[in-house]
């Protein structure tokens, strides 16, 4: 049995093209027929060995098996994955060629953390450097073809939580790294998914701008994320705007498919009437009017509010008939999951909600707007209407507000929903369906 040590001080070629680390050192021109004997020792025509092609992902914690047939001079390339210290078992279950089995393992971005050899049956050990996916690369020594099988399994060090693909968190509207300019938006949720195993990622971009410009603030965000080669691909996890954005992201500004899903919650996908009422989309009175301006001021007020944002643009994107233009815009990819869960809240004075919604009761700030949404026979969050959040495959609502899904304020949150459980749980999701 090998150990592998971990070396990350190498590097190597680009991801999947690692033909140019093994060096051809025969002779490019075939011996010349001149009638005579020679002593030419291997009469084979040398080959160019050709990029490994990826096939199937090899799951350490199912014990599954892969399997392929490998031409002449050809490599085949697996992805392995696990969390910060687990080692993994690989065994080369078939092999049909004479030669030996030559392995790599590499970062996914290319860089080379170790190499050696295999025969038939034989087993070799690698430990994971951090937490997520990697490269294992087989070809026969002799550029022969062949058969193989290749199983992984995770030995030691099992135990902590983990996705193959990084959680990317975008934040929604008025948000920023910091909520009111204090307390983090996504409170206490770095933290914990963090010390459970997850790899997390927060940044900002704009509060108040609409999509088409936080997308590509949120793809420099992105790029900047995945520079390093330990990730290719990430989760998406977007609150109110941020899914919004996120949908953006995956279908017109994401050619690599980097985006391997996409989880939204309080997403306003098909618009909101607040949104309809504050730009005059929809008829409605004076008083009403007055109240949704009020209640948007008031929102300002309480988030804060920055003179180079384009908040205009914004509100008008949130329309029933803005969303209508950005959904017929921005169609889902089959490459990518969708995924969603929405907020439900209740009135101050509606107990019979509020006793079907373990005690949860609007934060003031939602009220008014709450309140319109409400008078029109729409159940909501106290800004996004239930119907609006349902994306992909929806996995309905929780009894939390618009800002108790985001752990706000400073934690205290709905008495019934405890925002950290709640992102526990979508983590060990997209753990439990391979993302």
């Amino acid at each position: 049995m090998i150990l592998l040590p971990t070396l990350l001080a190498c590097s190597a070629p680009a991801l999947l093209d690692t033909s140019s680390a093994v060096e051809d050192t025969r002779s490019d021109t075939a011996p010349q027929d001149t009638g005579a004997p020679q002593d030419t020792g291997d009469s084979a025509a040398p080959c160019t060995p050709q990029p490994a092609v990826e096939g199937a992902y090899v799951d350490a914690f199912a014990v599954n098996r892969v399997s392929g047939s490998l031409s002449e001079c050809e490599g085949a390339i697996h992805a392995v994955a696990g969390p910060k210290g687990a080692e993994i078992e690989l065994y080369l279950a078939d092999w049909s060629s004479t030669s030996l089995a030559e392995w790599n393992l590499r970062t996914v971005g290319g860089d080379l953390l170790g190499e050696g050899e295999l025969m038939w049956g034989e087993r070799v050990e690698i430990q994971l450097p951090w937490t997520g996916e990697f490269l294992v690369e087989l070809r026969p020594l002799d550029d022969s073809a062949s058969d193989y099988g290749l199983e992984a399994e995770c030995i030691r060090n099992c135990q902590a939580a983990w996705t193959r693909y990084p959680l990317f968190f975008m934040h929604g509207v008025a948000g920023t790294e910091a909520f009111i300019g204090v307390l983090d938006y996504w409170y206490g949720v770095d933290d914990a998914l963090s010390d459970a195993g997850y790899v997390v990622w927060i940044s900002d971009v704009d509060p108040y701008q609409q999509t088409s410009v936080r997308g590509q603030q949120w793809v420099d965000n992105l790029e900047g994320f995945l520079a390093d080669g330990k990730h290719r691909r990430v989760n998406l996890v977007g609150h109110s705007q941020g899914g919004v954005d996120a949908r953006h992201v995956t279908s017109q500004l994401d050619p690599q498919a980097h985006v391997a899903s996409v989880t939204t919650i309080a997403s306003p996908h098909r618009g909101t009437p607040i949104a309809d009422i504050a730009t005059g989309v929809v008829d409605s009175s004076l008083l009403t009017q007055i109240l949704v301006d009020g209640a948007i001021d008031a929102l300002m007020l309480f988030y804060g509010n920055s003179n180079d944002q384009d908040v205009a643009s914004m509100v008008a994107q949130m329309s029933t008939e803005g969303m209508a233009q950005f959904n017929a815009e921005n169609p889902d990819r089959a490459d990518v999951m969708y995924q969603s869960w929405t907020g439900v809240t209740c009135g101050e004075l509606d107990f019979g909600c509020q006793s079907s919604h373990s005690g949860e009761v609007v934060t003031p700030v939602f009220s008014v707007t709450r309140t319109i949404l409400d008078l029109q026979g729409i159940d909501s969050d106290g800004l996004i209407p239930v119907d609006s959040a349902k994306w992909g495959t929806y996995h309905g609502t929780i009894d939390a507000d618009h800002i108790d899904q985001i752990g706000q304020i400073a934690g205290a949150t709905a008495p019934g929903f405890e925002h950290l459980d709640f992102y526990g749980e979508i983590a060990a999701s997209l753990a439990e369906q391979g993302f």
